[in-house]
């Protein structure tokens, strides 16, 4: 089985709409007909039987897996969660404009209702803390992540979509002009553009252009790009509006862990290997004989598991490999450098001596050529 089809944080339908409408159609003895026509007759066992058979293993786990995650956070930190899901739903309605635009968005998405994805997002919070407890951060991986650590900062821009018009606007705030008027009237990003051009905080994960970050970090609080910057959304001026100091290792520490567990969360063979040991942990027992393989995808077996860590342990070897190669062809690189340098130094300095050495002879027979004539 491979570990791809084990846990993906996208797969889990959420399919309690249709638990729902299993448990409340038709009579208490499941007997009643939820369908009737000529010659047809759907009964609600009939209904029930094919809910659970399709759609009985998927819900359970998602049913299971909620619960234990539950108890991982505690139910008052479960109600923080749900009730911070709903405030990013609520936010991302008022960026897309509305319900009805929002909705949309959902259906494109795969999403039935609001509902249906605020509990995706709720389940996803879960299932992530849940996890973060158990990922492990040493103290060189923070080391190493604070040396390449730059603070957030707070940047505005225009963009425009040709140079010369970019290089006029950034005449006119040469000339004193307001940025965030300028940005008002001309900038084509309208998004930013009705907040003056401000972009808000960034930092290197924020999904910026590679070209528009490292413009606009070479740049000191109040400046702004002298030329435009271009990338393929066309011409930016940037400006910097806040650019905080790097704080100490120990001030940076809580925010790198965080941000080097969120990394981590990203690594589904880890993921997977977590939530196989949480849900092991728990003891679930499943007493329906016809669900019993509703948490096969996601507990990882023994023997799973040593196929997995004999993966990961050649892949390690194999990028070890590749590493020694290219550090001993780099060096033989330089050293076949280092050699014909060599060599070159060498044939001139002998083409060097044997100058001299012809210079030296013509000037000894030049000189007893004249002798010579002198004596006669």
């Amino acid at each position: 089985m491979m570990i791809s089809k084990k846990f993906k944080l996208t797969s889990i339908a959420l399919l309690s709409t249709v638990a729902l409408a299993a448990c409340s159609t038709g009579s208490s003895d499941g007997s009643s007909a939820v369908a009737t026509g000529d010659g047809v007759e759907v009964t609600n066992e009939e209904l029930q039987a094919e809910l659970k058979s399709t759609y009985g293993n998927t819900v359970l786990q998602k049913l299971i897996m909620e619960e234990v995650f539950v108890n991982e956070v505690g139910d008052d930190r479960a109600k923080e969660l749900k009730e911070e899901a709903t405030t990013e739903v609520e936010t991302l309605i008022a960026t897309y404009g509305g319900e009805d635009e929002f909705n949309t968005v959902l259906a494109s998405s795969g999403f039935s209702d609001r509902e249906d994805y605020e509990h995706q997002v709720y389940y996803y919070k879960l299932m992530s803390e849940s996890v973060s407890k158990y990922i492990e951060v040493t103290d060189e991986e923070i080391q190493t992540a604070y040396d390449d650590y730059t603070p957030s900062f707070t940047v505005s821009h225009i963009l425009v979509d040709d140079e010369e018009t970019a290089k006029d606007l950034i005449a006119q705030l040469d000339d004193g002009a307001d940025f965030a008027e300028l940005a008002k009237e001309n900038s084509t990003d309208t998004s930013s553009a009705k907040n003056g051009g401000s972009l808000g905080e960034v930092n290197a994960d924020s999904g910026l252009d590679e070209t528009f970050f490292a413009a606009a970090q070479e740049l000191a609080e109040g400046e702004y790009t002298t030329a435009p910057v271009e990338t393929d959304y066309g011409y930016h001026i940037i400006k910097m509006d806040e650019k905080p100091e790097k704080g100490s290792l120990e001030d940076e520490t809580e925010q790198l862990k965080e941000s080097i567990v969120a990394e981590k969360l990203t690594d589904s063979t880890l993921v997977a290997g977590i939530v196989s040991d949480i849900m092991t942990a728990h003891n679930i027992d499943i007493k329906d004989d016809d669900l019993k393989t509703a948490l096969d995808d996601v507990i990882i077996t023994e023997e799973e598991q040593e196929s997995l860590d004999a993966e990961a342990e050649s892949a390690a070897a194999a990028s070890e490999s590749a590493a020694s190669e290219s550090a001993a062809s780099s060096e033989e690189s330089s050293e076949s450098s280092s050699e014909e340098s060599t060599s070159e130094e060498s044939s001139t300095e002998e083409s060097s001596t044997e100058s001299s050495s012809t210079e030296s002879s013509e000037s000894s027979e030049a000189a007893s050529s004249e002798a010579s004539s002198s004596a006669e």
